[in-house]
């Protein structure tokens, strides 16, 4: 979710510049009236395209001219006195140095609208920064911020406020002023509580609450009728707050991370959801009603406690994205292949012995992770899966690879490495196999793949193959890397 944060920011300054900018300017140095919005700032269609100065002794020289001031990555350890003098500045990155404050002197800048100081040592800001009635974008993340001024929240035009990496504590109660706030994120502080106003933030749609301290949400929560990027992962939550089910236009929630052991049967009324991450929970189970979120294309629930494949998931035919790894699961349903839009598939770190042969059914699996289990055999009708391009068979028990595989045309990448092979079926239909990973096996020669004029990458460590067949293999694969 932080780089969401740069993607905001980037939208506007990391556009091609055109160097030339006195279209925007009379004979006099004034910005020409076409150009002005409502408040005489410079319109914002204009702003990416104005000249971005990365010296302030050369914007000093045509200050009036300044609109967009970079200057990150100079071991600033203040604000430079003479930025305040350039007072159509509009937009200000100060990235990257090790600036301490934000000082009074801000409020010289009164049409500043975005303001990034990202990546610095700031510990104190101004009560000022609330006289900047145009910022539209805050970026203070990867400081030292614990304390937020109350002013701070009393920014009409403010849309985005990133605030991750400090040591925030609590948000004011005034949170709810910023009626204009779009898009706020607050990863990785020491949040243990919001406060009751948050609720009225009615047009945030992104919303970034990862690696704090949160146990609950206030019931106001659920008023964020706008909100459709949910990020909560990293937290010490046990209990699946129930105000986010109130959220009906959700598109994405993360709740991985944290302790909850169960889910609610009412998660059915986020009817819009389509990414639901709860990996890295307490769950065993999964409710009935998961299974009306027809709209869901991708569920993570990998480093669960689940002991069986959860029978409500055989409800969403339509899923996209299935992570089931790291759980307990020995043996998959005989309905496992209903699944008809399926293209990634993850169940590596389970105690699964075989696979049943309706699993042949799942005839748009492109990535199939089967590594860290107990495979011995794979069934013949495997060759069904043409559109796989990931096979992941890594720490199995096989001691001879399936023959079946070698049918799979379209697979790009095959990963055998740690089971028990010495040999190699005949794989010169596998024309498209870019990557082979044969690692920690029992080889002793090195298996015939000079028909495989795709292959990039061969990995072989942890085998006893003479070194003068590897080097007869690089003279019909000069290109290839191996790792040997």
């Amino acid at each position: 979710m932080k780089r969401i944060a740069w993607l905001i920011l980037f939208s506007l300054i990391a556009v091609s510049t055109i160097s030339a900018q006195d279209f925007l300017f009379d004979r006099r140095g004034n910005l020409l009236s076409k150009y002005k919005d409502e408040n005489g700032l410079l319109r914002e269609e204009y702003l990416p395209s104005a000249k971005e100065y990365t010296s302030l002794k050369q914007a000093l020289k045509e200050p009036k001219k300044v609109f967009r001031l970079n200057l990150s990555n100079q071991n600033l350890t203040q604000i430079p006195e003479q930025v305040f003098e350039l007072y159509n500045l509009q937009m200000l990155v100060l990235s990257s140095n090790q600036i301490k404050e934000i000082p009074d002197a801000i409020a010289r800048l009164p049409h500043l609208e975005y303001l990034s100081l990202n990546d610095n040592l700031i510990s104190q800001i101004s009560p000022k920064i609330s006289q900047l009635k145009f910022l539209k974008l805050i970026n203070l993340e990867t400081n030292l911020i614990s304390k937020l001024p109350e002013q701070m929240f009393n920014l009409p035009h403010l849309e985005n406020l990133l605030l991750g990496g400090n040591n925030i504590t609590s948000l004011p109660e005034n949170i709810n002023n910023l009626h204009k706030l779009n898009n706020l994120s607050i990863w990785g502080n020491q949040l243990t509580s919001l406060p009751t106003s948050f609720g009225q933030l009615e047009n945030l749609r992104i919303l970034d609450l990862s690696e704090n301290n949160l146990q609950s949400l206030p019931e106001s929560f659920g008023n964020l009728k706008s909100l459709i990027i949910l990020n909560l992962s990293n937290n010490k939550f046990t209990l699946f707050p129930e105000p986010i089910a109130k959220l009906s236009h959700l598109l994405y929630l993360n709740l991985s991370m944290n302790l909850i052991s169960s889910v609610p049967r009412n998660i059915e009324d986020m009817r819009l959801l389509k990414i639901l991450d709860l990996s890295d929970n307490a769950l065993s189970t999964l409710p009935k009603s998961i299974g009306n979120i027809l709209s869901l294309a991708e569920i993570d629930l990998a480093g669960n406690s689940y002991q069986q494949f959860p029978q409500a998931l055989l409800q969403l035919i339509m899923l996209n994205t299935i992570d089931l790894s790291r759980n307990q699961i020995k043996k998959l349903p005989d309905k496992i292949g209903r699944f008809i839009s399926l293209s990634e598939l993850n169940l590596s770190f389970n105690y699964i012995s075989n696979l049943p042969l309706s699993f042949c059914n799942l005839t748009t699996l492109e990535k199939l992770n089967l590594s860290h289990n107990q495979l011995t055999s794979l069934p013949i009708c495997l060759y069904k899966l043409s559109e796989l391009k990931t096979l992941r068979l890594s720490h199995n028990f096989f001691d001879q690879l399936p023959q079946v595989i070698t049918a799979l045309e379209n697979l790009e990448t095959l990963d055998i490495s740690d089971n028990s092979l010495s040999s190699l079926p005949d794989m010169s239909l596998m024309k498209n196999l870019r990557s082979l990973d044969i690692r920690n096996n029992s080889f002793t020669h090195l298996p015939n793949l000079n028909n495989l004029n795709k292959l990039q990458q061969l990995k072989l460590r942890g085998n006893f193959i003479p070194r003068n067949e590897i080097k007869t293999f690089l003279t019909h694969h000069p290109k290839a890397q191996i790792s040997w």
